[in-house]
């Protein structure tokens, strides 16, 4: 059993956050492909590649629009920003592995409301079990169950993805490129130790796995 995280819903709807004078466009990550060849990754891809950000443009400042409860976990154009107890908790986990980016948080007065951290996970795992899951992995890339063939739009009946344990090994959290939403998985025990300690505004959706 594997789990899907990231933000849930505080009431109603998810918190308005956004960085504060920051171009997308310089964000930086350096990945290495299956042939061993690196690749570049630019702009918001470089958040969910499963690879360290480079270090010379990151953002600083994360606004809070919202009125309602400060959350310990919200996502900004793919990168997830999180309270200090979830990233004490992937530091335990698996420590000396991801990337964590301080930011302050300040609201729409520019009052300061804390610190929070973006979360980079560097770990990419091909984790789909390829006997149990019938996606189409479409062009080599990403797995749907709706594709593209020669004569047009094709859907898979029933869809199912599969994860596969071995594939993840001792892996805690980590990123599938092959995967959309490329999200945040998490072993079992990892993703039950935070969605268990009570933080806001994050959930968690379990996922089959053999």
């Amino acid at each position: 059993m594997v789990y899907f995280i990231g933000p849930r819903y505080i009431g109603d709807h998810l918190p308005s956050v956004d960085f504060v004078d920051f171009d997308l466009g310089s964000l930086r990550s350096v990945v290495q492909n299956s042939a061993g060849y690196s690749i570049t990754k630019r702009g918001v891809a470089a958040f969910t590649c499963g690879a360290p950000l480079g270090l010379e443009s990151v953002p600083k400042i994360v606004r809070w629009k919202a009125e309602s409860d400060l959350s310990d976990f919200v996502t900004i154009h793919g990168a997830p920003v999180i309270s200090e107890g979830i990233r004490s908790i992937v530091e335990e986990r698996e420590p000396n592995v991801h990337q964590f980016l301080p930011v302050t948080l300040i609201d729409e007065d520019d009052r300061s409301r804390g610190m929070r951290f973006i979360w980079i996970v560097c770990n990419e795992v091909d984790s789909v079990d390829r006997t149990n899951t019938n996606l189409v992995l479409e062009k080599g890339v990403v797995w749907r169950s709706e594709y593209r063939t020669e004569h047009g739009r094709a859907t898979v009946a029933n869809p199912r993805l599969v994860l596969n344990l071995s594939q993840i090994g001792s892996v805690q959290f980590w990123r599938d490129r092959k995967l959309l939403p490329n999200g945040i998985y998490a072993s079992d025990g990892a993703a039950e130790h935070i969605l268990d300690t009570g933080f806001i505004g994050v959930g968690g959706s379990v996922l089959e796995a053999v």
